[in-house]
């Protein structure tokens, strides 16, 4: 496994964003990460599985060699199946296209434009921080959810975030509540 060092941001093994969200929907329990159905999530971002509920992929990855995509679940211990996303990217870079939401709600992560999808396999090796896999966002790499103000928080409600990163510049940011220049 690599530890990249160029990179602009590196967000680690977990993103959880950990908004109020309106009881109307369908969720999963966020079990792995402890929380309960009391705190649910208005949407959850990680390359582990966390909830024990959640069947989906963690991500879609675009190989670099005929940009193909394919989905790339979790192994049995509910890490990312680095043995799936290693046989489909080959020896070349994996893209993540788009970061599952395993909240239940929908809210996925997404970025259509090959140029500004993140790197997750470089050459045939899987991006790392810390032994753990992990995304790598340098320039303009972003990864764009739907989820608004109004669904992250209500007034009087508390908001939380949990975020795991690292960044290798003064000027980056994790989070940002820009409409994309829409």
């Amino acid at each position: 496994m690599k530890t990249s060092t160029c990179s602009k941001l590196l967000v680690l093994f977990i993103a959880v964003c950990c908004f109020w969200a309106s009881g109307a929907q369908a969720q999963n329990t966020l079990d792995r990460a402890g929380l309960t159905a009391a705190s649910p999530a208005a949407a959850a971002y990680s390359l582990r599985q966390l909830s024990t509920t959640y069947g989906g992929p963690a991500i879609q990855v675009r190989r670099s060699s005929d940009n193909t995509t394919q989905n790339i679940g979790f192994d049995g211990s509910g890490n990312l199946d680095l043995t799936s996303l290693l046989a489909f990217v080959g020896g070349g870079d994996g893209f993540v296209s788009i970061w599952y939401d395993q909240s239940g709600l929908g809210r996925n992560a997404t970025q259509g434009t090959l140029a500004l999808q993140p790197r997750i396999v470089t050459s045939g090796v899987v991006e790392t921080q810390n032994g753990r896999p992990t995304l790598t966002f340098s320039g303009g790499q972003t990864l764009q959810s739907t989820l608004t103000a109004a669904q992250a928080t209500t007034a009087g409600n508390v908001t939380t975030t949990s975020a795991v990163f690292r960044s290798n510049t003064i000027n980056s940011s994790l989070f940002s509540n820009s409409d994309g220049g829409a």
